[in-house]
């Protein structure tokens, strides 16, 4: 499918989403919803994404409820006349990488479903209204803990792996009708406020340094892996689906 007019952002009112928002008005998309738990921060979101020209409509929701996230993306595809591209971009509250045996048991479950919940629930809801369109593209963000756990990422290692391979499984099957699902894992991102807290003392500062002097090609900012994910929603990545792409200044290969 070749439109790329309208696009609904989960995460869209800060960090990587917000610079998704910015870079998919930059590349032409007209009407773009914006969808998160912060009531002000949607509102200022949308408010500044809004003096480009483009249409910004934002939804206050919790991704973690399956059924507010497929109302609110029916009601966006009804009222825009389809959605071209989904791009999930949540981060849970409170998770940061800790040795296992520093892990909480009661919070495991917590740490995964926080993690991987939000772009099943975001993918299983647009594919149905995909469907009946003809076809678009839903880019999910892990990290590259999906491939390259590091320790202290046992669990969030599980959780996004399990992205990862939901992608590329849903990728497989709904190839024939024309929607393509991507995945990108970035790793430490400079710019962003969970990149902040990760430094902020710890275990996790002490993991993200050490990871910070492996990006000898520099530390991605939000607006560069934005580009990336603008790229995978857009129809310059037509060919493209069931992939996973890192962006992480060198800090891995894998």
């Amino acid at each position: 499918m070749n439109r790329y007019r309208t696009a609904f952002v989960i995460g869209g009112s800060s960090g990587v989403g917000q610079a998704v928002v910015t870079a998919m008005i930059r590349s032409g998309v007209e009407r773009i919803a914006i969808a998160g738990r912060g009531h002000d921060a949607l509102r200022d979101a949308a408010t500044q994404a809004s003096v480009s020209g483009a249409t910004v409509v934002p939804y206050v929701l919790d991704a973690m409820d399956h059924a507010v996230l497929t109302e609110a993306l029916t009601d966006f595809d009804a009222s825009s006349g389809g959605i071209d591209a989904v791009v999930c971009s949540t981060v849970p509250s409170g998770v940061s990488p800790q040795p296992l045996e520093s892990t909480d048991p009661g919070r495991v479950e917590d740490i995964l479903t926080s993690i991987a919940l939000p772009p099943l629930h975001a993918t299983r809801a647009a594919i149905p209204l995909m469907l009946r369109s003809g076809g678009g593209s839903i880019v999910l963000v892990a990290s590259d803990a999906a491939k390259s756990a590091t320790p202290g990422e046992s669990v969030i290692g599980a959780a996004m792996a399990s992205i990862v391979m939901f992608a590329r499984t849903a990728a497989w099957e709904n190839k024939r009708h024309g929607i393509r699902i991507n995945t990108v894992t970035p790793s430490l991102i400079g710019d962003t406020p969970t990149g902040a807290r990760m430094l902020e003392g710890g275990f996790s500062a002490r993991l993200f340094a050490k990871a910070a002097e492996r990006a000898d090609l520099g530390v991605p900012s939000a607006a560069e892996v934005a580009e990336l994910i603008d790229f995978l929603a857009s129809p310059r990545a037509r060919r493209i689906t069931g992939q996973t792409v890192s962006i992480n200044g060198g800090i891995s290969v894998v």
